[in-house]
Formats: structure tokens, C-alpha cells, sequence
């Protein structure tokens, strides 16, 4: 009885934990959504409004993982293969030992499969999600870079051209020795 206790508890605090973290990465997209500069350029607007899909995405993904895995430890992994009294049960237990239990008078909770086969598959696509955020944002970063790269270049073509017109106050042309 204390395994199912440690298992129940231990299965509230995880779910907890993982809704928690959920919550506060939620929390954090909605404060970043809300301080977004709302004048941004076309490809800006698009980049951050997919952002937002597959962060909100990965947050929804983790509130389900939370509550899967609360739910998910409630399930018992068999269930009676068929309608037996406990008495009974008791009977073949004493008389075959306790091997019985799984092989013949218990079978697979089908439930309990689809839960736990469903919370295993959360994972790699919320590994997944990361991987295109981080690949999206890395993309996002180098194109910055090279746009403020360009501006720069610019700013100093701009700088150098008044100079270059004026020589930077010489005369290239003069010769020093007067002929």
C-alpha cells in the first residue's frame, strides 16, 4: 500500500512541476506578445506570429503531459481478465501461487497502454517544437545580423562619401614643390 502512495504522490508532484513550468512559459509569451513593438516589418510580424504558435503549442503539449501523467499514475496496468469473486481469486492465488495473478487471472489495462503510449509520444514532439523554435530563431538572428551588417555598411558610405569629396582637406593634386 505504500508503493501506491509514494506512486500517487510522487505523481502529483510531477504533474505539478511540468503544469507549473507550463504556466510560467505561458506567462512569459503572453508579457513578450504584449511588449512586442506593434509597427514591425512584414517578415518581423510573421516570424514572431509563428513564434507564438509553436510556443503556445508547447505550452498546451505540457499542460496535457501534466494531467496525462496525474491521470496516467490513477490507472491500474491490469485489469481481471474476467468477472471472479475475491474469494475465488484468493483460491487459485493459494493453490497455483502467486504467478497466476498476471499470467492467467489479470490482463493488460488497454487504457492504461493508450495513456502511457500517448504521454511517451508528448515527448519527442515536444522535443521537436524546441528544435524548429530554436532553428526559427536562429534563422531570425542571422538575418538580423546581416541586416544591421548592411545598415552599417551603409552608415559608413555615407560617412567616407562628404569625405571623400573633400579629401579630407587636401588636395590630392597639389604638388609641394610648387610646379
Amino acid at each position: 500500500m505504500q508503493t501506491t502512495n509514494s506512486l500517487a504522490t510522487s505523481s502529483l508532484v510531477l504533474s505539478i512541476a511540468v503544469a507549473a513550468i507550463a504556466v510560467a512559459l505561458g506567462a512569459r509569451q503572453w508579457f513578450e506578445r504584449a511588449a512586442r513593438e506593434p509597427s514591425l516589418p512584414s517578415e518581423d510580424r510573421k516570424h514572431f506570429a509563428r513564434q507564438d504558435l509553436r510556443r503556445w503549442i508547447g505550452v498546451a503539449l505540457m499542460l496535457i503531459l501534466a494531467v496525462g501523467i496525474f491521470a496516467g499514475s490513477r490507472i491500474p496496468p491490469s485489469v481481471p481478465a474476467f468477472p471472479m469473486e475475491e474469494g475465488v481469486r484468493q483460491g487459485w492465488q493459494a493453490l497455483a501461487g502467486a504467478w497466476i495473478e498476471p499470467v492467467i487471472l489479470s490482463r493488460v489495462n488497454l487504457r492504461f497502454v493508450l495513456v502511457w503510449t500517448g504521454l511517451i509520444l508528448l515527448l519527442p514532439a515536444l522535443l521537436v517544437l524546441a528544435l524548429f523554435d530554436w532553428l526559427a530563431t536562429r534563422r531570425y538572428a542571422q538575418r538580423q545580423r546581416r541586416s544591421m551588417a548592411h545598415q552599417r555598411i551603409e552608415i559608413l558610405r555615407q560617412t567616407l562619401r562628404p569625405a571623400d569629396s573633400h579629401h579630407n582637406g587636401y588636395l590630392l593634386d597639389h604638388d609641394p614643390d610648387g610646379d
